[in-house]
């Protein structure tokens, strides 16, 4: 058996392909210890094919994983497999959840790699820190969603190239993983502020994701009450050393041609030319009444989760697609159930774009992993939680002001634990769809009462069998460690 099912951490072993002079006529495994990359141009191939496994997952499994799993919308249909991630009825054998480990896994290997190699390569040591950060702030994040998904999962940190080796890994602690991340993250730090071409990790997204490790780290399951201050003092160094701005409006950070604007920290890069396009645009458009502009219509919402937003509230009708205006009338899609005349998410639909042809189909936008309006949120909430609302009004303020587009709807006057509430809701009118509220749910220790509250979660929930997915079949049936 242990022969004809392919262990997905050993999966890895060619992650580049296209290099030029990189991949030379007579093709050899990346893991040979002779195989060096032999200029700059290739240690940035050998980042970017390492970044595109971010595009692998937050266009589908992660994206169910993160986002489908948890309370605020669901999905058509479609599959199966999809639909039992969104109701919990999925089991060790979900393909999705397989295909989001061994995404994960192939990234971090990809990273360890890089790590492993770039040192001994013919480059200036300058540039050959700089991609060994790369992959750390790389390795850092695909840990980060591994230990939040799994819980305690097998730490690598070398490329893997002995498979008898490989079978015998244990777990390991949820604190050893964070400790590991951490190690990654200060030396990520060090990256420049900014990096050409747009899409590669800089010292600001290696800060924003430190502000949110820690942040995660002080809520469940490590509930160490001393990150607060740490999240709160990282969130606060983006926000003020980067010159990253919020947009004006909060609907033009959905348009593709604002995709990389100063407001977006890190995001996963889509791009005709190198062949990546993102398939969310086309998903998330509905799939009845478009005519040639209809969708797949993938995912819905529904009246229960947009009650949540006040509507003078202009992140409701940025987050809501409930009408279209066709040159043959305006279509209207009500909470009516099924495919049809459903709520969809408008975060990815971008109406205007100009090529008329390319409405329905997979797109050049990019997905938002950090942006500004997260280390307001963090700089809120941890804020609050070391000395109480007094200093953190302003970073909830400013994304509130967007969003009424005045300063008559500020929060003011409220108790620590009022503050902590309110934080929670902003969380959801800011970064819904963007695949944030699974984690927070954990954290905050809410997760239970959430998806219980939830008519499609409801009825299979259990905290206990689903606070983290299950180990893939194919990893434990290899590794009974696992």
């Amino acid at each position: 058996m242990k022969t004809k099912i392919i262990f997905s951490l050993l999966a890895t072993l060619i992650f580049v392909s296209g290099c030029g002079d990189f991949l030379e006529e007579k093709p050899q495994s990346i893991l040979s210890p002779d195989v060096l990359p032999k200029s700059e141009k290739d240690a940035d191939m050998m980042l970017l094919g390492t970044e595109r496994y971010l595009a692998n997952m937050y266009d589908r499994p992660l994206f169910f994983l993160t986002e489908i799993s948890a309370d605020h919308d669901s999905i058509h249909n479609e599959s199966m497999d999809w639909l039992s991630i969104a109701n919990y009825t999925y089991t060790n054998e979900s393909v999705t959840i397989s295909d989001t480990w061994l995404e994960l896994y192939r990234m971090v290997n990809s990273a360890n790699v890089m790590i492993d190699k770039i040192p001994g390569a013919p480059i200036a040591p300058t540039v050959k820190t700089q991609y060994v950060q790369a992959a750390q702030f790389l390795r850092a994040l695909g840990y980060f969603h591994l230990v939040r998904l799994f819980g305690e999962i097998p730490l690598i940190d070398k490329p893997v190239e002995n498979f008898s080796e490989a079978m015998k890994i244990q777990k390991s602690s949820v604190q050893d993983v964070y400790k590991l991340i951490l190690s990654d993250l200060a030396e990520a730090e060090k990256l420049p502020a900014k990096w050409d071409p747009v899409g590669r990790p800089t010292s600001g997204a290696a800060k924003a994701l430190l502000a949110k490790v820690y942040i995660t780290m002080a809520g469940f399951p490590l509930k160490d009450q001393s990150k607060w201050a740490l999240a709160a003092s990282k969130a606060k160094e983006v926000i003020d050393n980067y010159g990253y701005s919020l947009l004006p409006a909060v609907s033009d950070l959905w348009l593709i041609k604002n995709k990389n604007s100063n407001e977006h920290i890190f995001s996963v890069q889509n791009n005709a030319g190198d062949g990546s396009r993102s398939m969310l645009s086309v998903q998330a458009r509905p799939r009845e009444g478009l005519g040639s502009e209809s969708g797949w219509g993938t995912y819905y919402t529904t009246k229960r989760t947009m009650a949540l937003f006040d509507d003078s509230d202009t992140r409701k009708s940025a987050s809501f697609l409930t009408e279209v205006t066709l040159p043959t009338g305006k279509i209207t899609y009500k909470d009516a159930g099924w495919w049809k005349n459903t709520p969809h998410m408008k975060k990815f639909y971008d109406s205007n774009r100009s090529n008329f042809l390319e409405r329905n189909r997979r797109t050049d936008m990019n997905f938002p992993i950090f942006r500004l309006a997260e280390m307001y949120l963090i700089h809120a909430e941890a804020t609050n939680e070391v000395s109480g609302p007094a200093n953190a009004y302003t970073s909830i303020n400013k994304l509130r002001e967007r969003a009424y587009g005045n300063s008559a709807n500020n929060l003011a006057g409220l108790s620590k634990e009022q503050f902590r509430e309110a934080v929670k809701k902003e969380w959801t009118y800011e970064t819904i769809f963007e695949g944030k509220r699974r984690y927070n749910l954990i954290r905050w220790e809410d997760f239970e009462k959430a998806m219980k509250a939830n008519p499609l979660s409801a009825p299979s929930f259990s905290i206990t069998k689903h606070l983290y997915y299950p180990v893939p079949y194919r990893e434990s049936n290899i590794n009974p460690n696992l």
